[in-house]
């Protein structure tokens, strides 16, 4: 594919990642992100060493939310890696002599893939995540060594699943060729001193989310469904959500179908790009099952830009009879048009919005908001202005599914206190209860002022106090 037929792929992907990027709230994860951002370079990094990803991402939005003001701008740096990485696909296809035919689908396929707009829309690591995979791969592929060493240790201080997409680019260049280890030992020994400052955090990292953040099984029927929510974003509208088999089964068949052809045909680089698709999750089930569940959909779309290519394979034996092309488009437009109206349609709704709106407008000097937990602290508190400061929380009685660790807690600035220790005038007693929830924690007493949600899973509601 020359420069000229690529620009048009390119603008078509920047003009997608951009379409609508202010609409949707922020969810928990990206106020998260908007919170720490907006932190003193030091609370900044201690919130961070507290949490369980490393802290480049984190760097790139503290720039972001001290120049330019608002919370969804916090979103423009993942836009702006996503697009660079349309053109890295790009110079990977090219430079790979993949066959044009397969280049123009794959690359059809990473400018409208539901999941890489949906990433490159959300103030989270993720674009990054998979824009550094494409670089180190391409770099070490090329024998680039110095810029797959610094791309490499990149993808280290930006996300823990680094170590299972590096382990399938050493696989893959060892498999190709023996004597490619004196250079990947060498880059090898620089990333390991690179990421030694960061490697004993890591470690306590991971001690401490020990059961408390991944709650996915650890099972092939799980790799099935990563998958498909991995390709499609899951970002089905509301009313389809049923879709999900449906889309599971023509994804499983679409990759049996790709993998067959190739392997039948003798496709060049075929090996290659199932080692980068497949390996990355093998290895992050095998760590589920042999330490503790980590497996999930969102650090592993570094996979998807191989998956595409494996996945456009079978152009020309598709387009080589009318049947075929019929039946491919009957089952995959319906389920991409579905899910590319659910990027810019899905509406993550704002973490009880309508309580945040209420304290606010109701709020009065002496008055505090007291939380249960630490979803509403996260949530409101970029949003609370002057009120912010005067928020406390209950000391958790047990560990629960994502809460943040003692050292985020304290970075953040969350103050610890009984509620009768605390003076005031009134107090916004903010709870809620789930499945989730410890057994050690009671609702407040009296009724509630407002109801946040109620349904068969999910009670929560604010209770007003006066002294």
């Amino acid at each position: 594919m020359t420069k000229r037929q690529f620009l048009p792929f390119l603008y078509t992907g920047a003009f997608l990642r951009l379409l609508l990027i202010w609409r949707a709230p922020l969810w928990y994860d990206e106020n998260f992100t908007l919170l720490v951002s907006r932190l003193s370079w030091d609370r900044m990094l201690a919130a961070v060493a507290g949490d369980v990803h490393p802290p480049l991402w984190y760097i790139i939005t503290w720039i972001t939310a001290h120049i330019l003001p608002g919370s969804w701008v916090i979103r423009i740096p993942a836009a702006l890696i996503g697009i660079a990485g349309v053109y890295v696909f790009w110079r990977i296809l090219a430079d790979m002599h993949i066959p044009l035919k397969v280049q123009f689908v794959a690359m059809g396929l990473m400018v409208i893939s539901p999941a890489m707009l949906y990433y490159s829309q959300e103030a989270r690591m993720y674009s990054l995540l998979a824009t550094l995979v494409m670089v180190a791969f391409h770099s070490a592929w090329f024998g680039k060594w110095t810029r797959f060493t610094l791309a490499a240790i990149a993808l280290y201080y930006t996300q823990v699943y680094s170590v299972f997409y590096l382990a399938s680019i050493v696989a893959v260049l060892l498999i190709r060729d023996r004597g490619n280890w004196k250079p990947l030992l060498k880059s090898g020994l620089l990333i390991s001193l690179a990421g030694l400052p960061w490697a004993f955090v890591t470690l306590g990292q991971m001690a401490n989310i020990s059961g408390n953040y991944w709650i996915v099984t650890d099972s092939l029927a799980s790799v099935v469904y990563i998958l498909e929510r991995l390709f499609f974003g899951k970002t089905f509208p509301d009313v389809i959500q049923t879709w999900d088999l449906l889309a599971a089964i023509v994804l499983f068949e679409a990759i049996t179908l790709a993998i067959y052809y190739a392997i039948k045909n003798r496709v060049s680089h075929a090996w290659v790009m199932i080692c980068m698709a497949f390996i990355p999750p093998a290895l992050a089930l095998l760590a589920s099952v042999i330490w503790q569940p980590v497996l999930l959909h969102r650090p592993l779309l570094g996979i998807l830009p191989f998956l595409f290519v494996l996945l456009a394979y079978p152009v020309e034996w598709i387009a080589a009879a009318p049947a075929r092309i019929v039946i491919t488009s009957a089952m995959v437009i319906p389920l991409m048009a579905a899910s590319l109206l659910g990027v810019y349609t899905h509406d993550m709704k704002f973490y009880y919005s309508n309580g945040l709106d209420y304290i606010s407008t109701n709020f009065e000097p002496g008055d505090i908001i007291y939380h249960y937990s630490d979803g509403t602290f996260v949530n409101w508190t970029p949003y609370l202005g002057n009120i912010a400061p005067y928020q406390y929380m209950q000391y958790p009685c047990e560990p629960t599914y994502g809460m943040l660790s003692e050292t985020t807690r304290f970075a953040i600035g969350i103050q610890y206190s009984p509620l009768e220790n605390i003076p005031y005038k009134r107090a916004w007693v903010v709870w809620g209860e789930s499945p989730l929830t410890p057994k050690c924690q009671v609702r407040p007493a009296g009724d509630p002022v407002i109801v946040l949600e109620q349904n068969d899973y999910v009670f929560a509601g604010v209770w007003l106090y006066e002294h």
